[in-house]
C-alpha cells in the first residue's frame, strides 16, 4: 500500500476530503518522527511500538570493492510488539 492508497482509504472511511486526509496523515507522521528523534517510544494500541535502538559503529565489507569501510553509529527506528 502506498501513501496515496492510504490517503484514499482514510478519505473514504472518514468522510474527509483527500486533502484533509493527507494533512491528518502528515500530522501523525511528523508527530511520530518528532517523538522518535527525542528517543521516546510511540505506542499505537492494537498495532505496534515504535522506538529507537542505538547501533554502534561497525566495519563493513562491500563485495563490489572488497575494501573495508567504517559504518558510523546511528539510531535506528525499530518496530516491536
Amino acid at each position: 500500500m502506498t501513501k496515496k492508497d492510504l490517503i484514499t482509504l482514510i478519505s473514504q472511511e472518514s468522510n474527509l476530503s483527500k486533502k484533509e486526509s493527507y494533512l491528518a496523515i502528515e500530522a501523525v507522521m511528523k508527530t511520530i518522527t518528532y517523538e522518535l528523534i527525542k528517543e521516546n517510544t510511540v505506542t499505537l494500541l492494537g498495532f505496534r511500538y515504535f522506538s529507537t535502538k542505538y547501533r554502534p559503529a561497525r566495519q563493513g565489507n562491500p563485495p563490489q570493492t572488497g575494501k573495508y569501510l567504517l559504518i558510523p553509529a546511528t539510531n535506528a527506528v525499530v518496530l516491536t510488539g
